[in-house]
């Protein structure tokens, strides 16, 4: 009988095991931004999945507000790190203005605009014609896209940072060139985000107008440098409207799945209990 009891915990543990490994998934969010670089309103929104990214099937949404950052400024990135938020605020985009990072503790503190604490990083660090298209952090480093001549023919490369320190002080530790006119006239990138499996671009047509919204997805960080597309997706058009565009694009919540070796070791101590029982029975 005790056996039944010890066996019957063993798969009950173990059944829970697998289904939150199996229903375990990430939240993605956005922030859209009216009249980019002006005096418009900034909007948060959320999806339960992918899937419903790819659907624009918002879960929900939320105004964090208007003319936060002044008259010519706008968010150039936003990540997730597992503990804070952060967001990469620049004026002049495209042009040779000041770069800024504000971190936000909570969720909630960004949906609020409550910045915990604000960093000037620098001025002019792309050059004219320059300017960030892209903020994500995949576990280990933190990776910055910076587009030239975004909505035009420019260059797109890649730049990564061992710590947010780093990234404060714009201490390179490797960069990438990735191509040139790869989006075509017109086409901007308007979000990255790796997701615990893959990395993800958001690409916005006529950004700030009526255009379209894809999705790229990457296998793996090497793919990205050199944008192998394993998937692409059309999300739709003038989902928006006219001034409108995206801000930045991440994840919101870790997937929390058991390793294996810890099921494996799990269930073997299990296993163990059991024969420690019926060997006392036996003596």
């Amino acid at each position: 009988m005790k056996n039944s009891y010890i066996l019957g915990a063993a798969c009950t543990v173990l059944f829970a095991l697998g289904n939150s490994a199996a229903y375990a998934a990430p939240t993605y969010s956005v922030l859209v931004e009216s009249d980019p670089g002006g005096l418009g309103n900034l909007n948060y929104g959320e999806f339960a999945s992918l899937t419903d990214v790819k659907n624009w099937n918002v879960s929900s949404s939320h105004f964090i507000g208007q003319n936060l950052f002044g008259s010519g400024v706008s968010v150039g990135g936003y990540t997730f790190d597992g503990s804070k938020y952060h967001v990469l605020v620049e004026s002049d985009p495209g042009g040779l203005g000041n770069l800024n990072l504000g971190t936000f503790d909570t969720l909630a503190d960004l949906k609020n605009w409550n910045v915990s604490s604000s960093h000037f990083i620098g001025q002019n660090l792309f050059g004219s014609g320059v300017s960030v298209g892209g903020f994500a952090y995949d576990g280990s480093k933190y990776h910055v896209l910076v587009e030239s001549d975004p909505g035009g023919l420019g260059n797109l490369n890649l730049g990564i940072f061992d710590t947010l320190t780093d990234v404060k002080n714009w201490n390179v530790s490797s960069s990438h060139f990735i191509g040139q006119n790869l989006f075509g006239s017109g086409v901007s990138l308007r979000g990255f985000e790796f997701d615990g499996s893959k990395y993800h671009v958001l690409v916005e047509s006529d950004p700030g107008g009526l255009g379209n919204l894809n999705l790229g997805t990457f296998d793996t960080l090497a793919d990205l440098k050199n944008w192998n597309v394993s998937s692409s997706h059309f999300i739709g058009q003038n989902l928006f409207g006219s001034g409108v565009s995206l801000g930045g694009f991440t994840v919101v919540s870790s997937v929390s799945v058991p390793e294996p070796a810890t099921v494996w070791l799990f269930s073997t101590a299990l296993i163990g209990l059991i024969g420690f029982s019926k060997r006392r029975k036996v003596a």
